[in-house]
């Protein structure tokens, strides 16, 4: 949903940060915390956490590029499956990763989104209320630093795409992030090859981090390749 709507957002663009700020000041009071148990006798219950007040704000925030691009979706899966350690392909390792490293060359921002879907994962939702609330607080102090360097306009069409962009951000199903993004000839190529991968959010779902794998040195050298490129290629 959200890709489709960066889509969406790219004809009726407008200010992001004020609207989020509101429409998340209103959900605060309309969603509800999650009673959080375990199905054992002797457990139950688990224990409230506050990490959702860190969680949801870094999340939103992290979704909320200056200009979003639905090429940055595509690399989500790539990103997950070498940063939590799991198998895969070697070809999944190898091609995806030499065009993020080309991609994020032109356009490095696009990691941004990634990062948010990594984050997304640790929203437990016991604390959702407080979370929310203090994803509208960040987003109103970045609201003034919008207002200073963006020139988009505000319109009634933008503020309803940036008001379901918000709401989507809270209900995110990767997997289903299916715009193509015709715009990138580097990202068009893994949004292909992702079909092959199909399933890999239900893994990532219920499937902890492998410590013991060293996947993560594949994005972390991908990122300092886009540099590389940037700077002196």
């Amino acid at each position: 949903m959200l890709s489709l709507l960066t889509l969406i957002f790219g004809f009726y663009s407008g200010p992001q940060h004020l609207i989020h700020c509101l429409w998340y000041l209103i959900r605060s009071f309309t969603v509800e915390n999650e009673a959080l148990k375990v199905e054992f006798p002797v457990a139950g219950r688990l224990k409230r956490s506050w990490l959702d007040l860190l969680t949801i704000p870094m999340t939103t925030i992290l979704l909320t590029a200056p200009v979003p691009a639905c090429g940055d979706f595509v690399f989500v899966p790539y990103i997950v499956y070498h940063v939590m350690g799991y198998t895969s392909p070697v070809w999944f390792s190898v091609f995806p990763g030499a065009l993020l490293t080309m991609y994020l060359s032109r356009r490095p921002e696009g990691i941004l989104c990634s990062m948010g879907a990594l984050m997304s994962r640790e929203i437990r939702g016991d604390n959702r209320q407080l979370g929310i609330l203090m994803a509208s607080v960040c987003h109103g102090m970045l609201a003034g630093f919008e207002a200073v360097f963006s020139d988009s306009e505000f319109s009634l069409l933008s503020a309803i795409v940036v008001l379901c962009m918000a709401e989507s951000k809270l209900n995110m199903h990767w997997e289903y992030e299916l715009v193509p993004p015709l715009g990138s000839l580097f990202a068009l190529p893994v949004y292909v090859m992702n079909y092959f991968m199909w399933g890999w959010q239900h893994r990532w779902q219920f499937t902890d981090k492998v410590w013991r794998s060293l996947d993560i040195i594949y994005p972390i050298t991908n990122v300092a390749g886009a540099f590389v490129v940037s700077k002196y290629i």
